[in-house]
């Protein structure tokens, strides 16, 4: 949560030596997850990409339909990153058909908001407003406040480029205290860098600069690169 790669990257490739030597699937799973996800923090999409792809065909192989459906997704936000839009949305169309055919109700907030961010990726705002909506509800029925937190940053950007900057600056201020609450210092500063767009939009450029120098100090302090 916090961003110390160093520390990250060295726990994990020791536990993942460690779990291949001992046999243990699940901790290979799971430890090759974090590898790509660190990898993905830094921007390396290219390690990403293996270590994911890795653990998506692992799952896929053992039957860990769970996991799949985690991986699945993953590789949707990863596409995404990469600008391929039919990538994108197949794994995630793939991630959440196996949420729903399995009834892995906790995980469904990850397609749903990740549709969103893929819509608005590619251009079409009207569709990821609706898709935006539907993930609020779905996070908030669930109970997940960091996928509420997502959801609403992409609903507000599509309010943002169909004209309703107002809108957005309630879901934005929602999304910032729900960050706050969770204390991930990383997700307040993406928070912030939501929240200066919004108060571009509403022409507020003093009150943006403001947010945008609070975000990229932030993002410094944490060494969050892809920010």
């Amino acid at each position: 949560r916090e961003r110390a790669f160093d520390d990250w990257f060295t726990t994990t490739e020791l536990g993942l030596a460690a779990a291949r030597e001992l046999g243990s699937d699940d901790g290979q799973l799971f430890l090759l997850g974090s590898l790509g996800r660190a990898h993905f923090s830094l921007n390396n999409l290219g390690e990403a990409d293996r270590y994911y792809s890795t653990l998506l065909a692992r799952c896929h192989e053992m039957g860990h339909l769970h996991d799949e459906a985690v991986a699945e997704n993953v590789m949707g936000v990863l596409e995404i990153r990469r600008h391929r839009s039919e990538q994108a949305l197949a794994h995630i169309d793939r991630s959440d058909e196996l949420c729903r055919e399995h009834g892995f109700r906790e995980l469904t907030v990850n397609p749903a908001t990740n549709r969103a961010q893929a819509l608005l990726a590619f251009g079409r705002p009207a569709e990821a407003l609706v898709m935006a909506q539907q993930a609020v509800e779905i996070n908030r029925s669930v109970g997940s406040k960091q996928a509420e937190m997502y959801a609403l940053l992409y609903l507000s950007e599509a309010q943002v480029a169909l004209g309703a900057p107002a809108e957005a600056e309630r879901g934005v201020t929602l999304a910032r205290r729900l960050a706050e609450e969770s204390r991930s210092r990383a997700e307040e500063g993406l928070t912030l860098l939501y929240l200066g767009g919004v108060q571009v939009a509403l022409g507020d450029a003093a009150a943006a600069l403001d947010s945008y120098l609070e975000a990229a100090a932030i993002a410094r302090k944490t060494g969050d690169r892809e920010r």
